[in-house]
C-alpha cells in the first residue's frame, strides 16, 4: 500500500489514478510500485529541492501515468 492519506487515496481512486497491479500492490495507474513511490515522494517536496535528473525522471513518469489514465478514454485505432 502506498503511503498516502485516506483523503488523497479517495481522490486518486475517484480520478482513476490508483489501481492494484498484478502483484496485488497499490500503484499509480500505469506505474510500477517503485515508480509510484518515487512519483509521490517527488511531489511532497518543493521543486527547487530536486536535481535536473530527478525532475526529468518525474516528468517521464508523469507522462506515462497520464497516458495510462487517458488511454481508455480514447477511441480505438483502426488496425
Amino acid at each position: 500500500m502506498l503511503k498516502i492519506d485516506d483523503d488523497k487515496r479517495a481522490s486518486l481512486v475517484q480520478k482513476g489514478a490508483l489501481e492494484i497491479d498484478g502483484d496485488g500492490d497499490e500503484v499509480l495507474t500505469g506505474l510500477s510500485l517503485a515508480e509510484s513511490h518515487f512519483f509521490l515522494v517527488y511531489e511532497e517536496h518543493p521543486a527547487e529541492t530536486h536535481s535536473a535528473a530527478e525532475t526529468a525522471a518525474y516528468l517521464q513518469l508523469k507522462h506515462k501515468h497520464l497516458v495510462a489514465r487517458t488511454a481508455p478514454l480514447l477511441p480505438s485505432q483502426p488496425k
